[in-house]
């Protein structure tokens, strides 16, 4: 019996159902497969991402339950504070009242306003204001008060 050989030295190529390729498409890929090819290659690219991102995503809810729990603490600690602090607030005011309702009451009037010293001089001096001492050269119908110094108008208020 003669063994059959092709012409060319490579193996033929395989396609669907088991029939053997020839000619130009002998030993490449079909469309079909390099697209299936490509996107299960793109399907493994995501899933790497999605796989990082996920590791991403754990390691911060890690970090904020950590910080979850740190905030809790801190929390309890004021609530226990502020307990202890509104007793003492408490204890001051029972404190207080006990000392308002102890102490010793001043029984005198208020002063009235007319019993006040009143220390206004009829005179100008230096405390007088500018506008104070160009209001009496008015009254005094002083001519040019506007233009004068406080020095002049004390000056020709004196005279």
């Amino acid at each position: 019996m003669a063994k059959v050989t092709s012409s060319d030295d490579t193996t033929p190529a395989v396609g669907k159902a088991g029939v053997e390729k020839s000619g130009k498409n002998a030993g490449k890929k079909t469309k079909k497969a390099k697209k299936a090819k490509q996107a299960l290659s793109d399907a493994e690219e995501q899933l790497a991402k999605a796989l990082k991102q996920v590791e991403k995503l754990r390691s911060t809810v890690e970090l904020l339950e950590g910080k979850l729990e740190k905030s809790k603490a801190k929390s309890q600690q004021w609530k226990t504070e502020a307990r202890q602090e509104r007793t003492k607030v408490a204890k001051l005011e029972a404190k207080l009242r006990r000392a308002k309702r102890d102490a010793p009451v001043d029984r005198q009037p208020p002063a009235e306003r007319g019993d006040l010293p009143v220390d206004d001089p009829s005179v100008p001096d230096a405390s007088w204001t500018v506008v104070r001492l160009r209001a009496a050269a008015r009254e005094k119908q002083l001519p040019g008060v506007s233009r004068m110094t406080k020095s002049a108008l004390l000056d020709a208020l004196r005279s």
